[in-house]
């Protein structure tokens, strides 16, 4: 397994780090959470997203862009996920492999 890769800028706090099959994910921010980082692996390819709403335990993490909703869920009886959703449908659910 790679070692996990930090997004965050220089300037803001690394509250999350995890790695799914295809992206890297970041959460950054300053005194709480604000910026959700996500990276696709083969082709650079990044978005940075203001938090839309998050768990102050750290274990759920949610940022909207337009019709997209991006979200990292931790230790759900099933497991931890990044899932996606375009317009209230899941388009991606990749387990986390890795994360801190």
């Amino acid at each position: 397994m790679a070692q996990l890769q930090d997004y965050c800028y220089q300037s803001e706090s690394t509250y999350f780090l995890a790695e799914t099959r295809n992206f890297w994910v970041s959460i950054c921010g300053g005194d709480a959470p604000y910026t959700y980082v996500g990276v696709d692996k083969q082709t650079g390819d990044d978005i940075r997203l203001n938090l839309s709403d998050y768990d102050s335990s750290g274990e759920y993490f949610e940022a909207i862009n337009g019709d997209y909703t991006y979200y990292v869920i931790l230790n759900t009886t099933k497991g931890s996920f990044l899932v996606v959703e375009q317009g209230g449908e899941q388009i991606l659910r990749e387990p986390l492999l890795d994360w801190q």
